[in-house]
């Protein structure tokens, strides 16, 4: 177990000063431990009931953005306890919401088939943890530029979504490696995908020739014109509350309102049996 005072890497003084702030408004310390082969660029843990500490972890490829990426989940952290414990909901879903969103998903009488349950399961759980993390995202992203312009932080948020505009107008469509036989979970990361990039672009980078070419993408465009529009008042988000409620339209724009719920059975270090609670991921 860890000692809640570890970390796998020199931090610089922004982000060292931004871990100081998250510990002070927790109570709770960080430890950052770097995972050989990890599937995303870093994830939290937030601490709980029976975990004492945050719990940061990064992939060891991942050098040249990692300082930007700690950032990120260290504002997760911030923003999460900008409401009372009763308020800092996340997502939960019950077996019965999990059946509804496959169902949705692919529509058909043998979906409980054992062989593909699993694996449709995760793509289930990819899908609605990238529409959540984007709504929020906004949010951490713009607090990001908002606090550290024109340092190293900001230097390489730059850098990193420089990378990844790149590689989606190269493709073309969504980087998610959905297969294509599965147009509806293509058609939701391709609209959230959509506008969240085109709202990064405007109002993090504002950079009008990104905006210019991710419209003329293959991107599910009309749905996620749609979801920009209900962002229209992003900007006056105040607190995790209000970043519930945001995922909530988005949700309703995608016909994912029955996939989940918010609860806070995290708080209790609860693994529940019969459903799902998730982490941030970026």
């Amino acid at each position: 177990m860890e000692d809640g005072n570890e970390m796998d890497i020199q931090l610089i003084e922004p982000v060292q000063s931004l871990k100081d702030e998250v510990e002070a408004l927790t109570g709770n310390n960080v430890v950052i431990r770097r995972r050989e082969s990890y599937c995303c660029l870093t994830s939290v843990q937030p601490a709980n009931t029976i975990l004492s500490y945050h719990f940061i972890q990064f992939g060891a490829d991942n050098d040249d953005f990692i300082q930007h990426a700690i950032t990120h989940e260290l504002l997760h952290l911030v923003r999460l306890w900008s409401v009372p414990p009763e308020k800092r909901v996340m997502m939960e879903a019950s077996v019965q919401e999990i059946k509804t969103g496959l169902m949705f998903l692919f529509n058909e009488p043998d979906w409980l088939r054992v062989d593909e349950y699993d694996t449709r399961t995760k793509l289930y759980a990819i899908i609605c943890r990238s529409v959540i993390n984007s709504v929020l995202d906004l949010w951490v992203e713009g607090e990001v530029l908002r606090r550290y312009a024109d340092t190293q932080i900001s230097h390489e948020q730059a850098d990193y979504y420089d990378k990844r505009f790149r590689e989606i107008l190269e493709a073309g469509i969504s980087s998610f490696n959905i297969p294509t036989f599965h147009p509806r979970a293509s058609s939701i990361m391709n609209a959230s995908s959509y506008a969240f990039y085109k709202l990064f672009a405007n109002r993090v980078m504002e950079a009008d020739d990104l905006i210019e070419e991710i419209s003329r993408l293959p991107y599910s465009p009309d749905m996620g014109e749609r979801l920009i529009e209900e962002t229209e008042n992003e900007a006056d988000r105040r607190n995790h509350k209000d970043d519930v409620m945001l995922v909530d339209r988005w949700a309703d724009v995608l016909g994912m309102s029955s996939w989940f719920h918010w609860g806070t059975r995290w708080q209790e270090g609860v693994a529940d049996s019969d459903g799902y609670s998730w982490e941030y991921y970026h």
